[in-house]
């Protein structure tokens, strides 16, 4: 028997290409869906708009194991002087007294198909 090595892979490296691309799309993405929900706060006239305009953030994260990135778009107004704290839920699927204003839904329903047709791109 013999064995011909004709090419050596690099498994480390392809798996920290995978990785980079990963964080690529998903760095890429969350700046797209929070500047989607910025269009939509603003076009949907919410009440009260600069506390959830002012305090949007983006985030990626992966996971202790690494298994899962997640990318997060939010509404931090917990600093907000006047408590309005669980305002962007509030605002985002409505209460008794007040309609739903859906700012965070359509971005997330317009960038997740991107996110997936990104991630049917990568070959390794």
């Amino acid at each position: 028997v013999r064995i011909e090595v004709v090419e050596k892979i690099n498994f480390n490296q392809k798996a920290q290409d995978f990785t980079d691309n990963i964080f690529d799309i998903a760095n890429t993405r969350v700046e797209q869906m929070t500047d989607a929900v910025r269009v939509n706060i603003i076009g949907n006239d919410n009440i009260e708009t600069q506390t959830l305009l002012n305090d949007l953030e983006s985030k990626v994260t992966l996971s202790p194991k690494g298994h899962q990135v997640t990318l997060e778009t939010a509404s931090n107004v917990s600093g907000n002087p006047d408590g309005h704290r669980g305002y962007a839920p509030v605002v985002e699927y409505g209460s008794a007294r007040t309609r739903a204003y859906h700012n965070f839904i359509p971005a997330m329903e317009l960038i997740t198909p991107l996110v997936f047709k990104d991630l049917k791109k990568i070959r390794l």
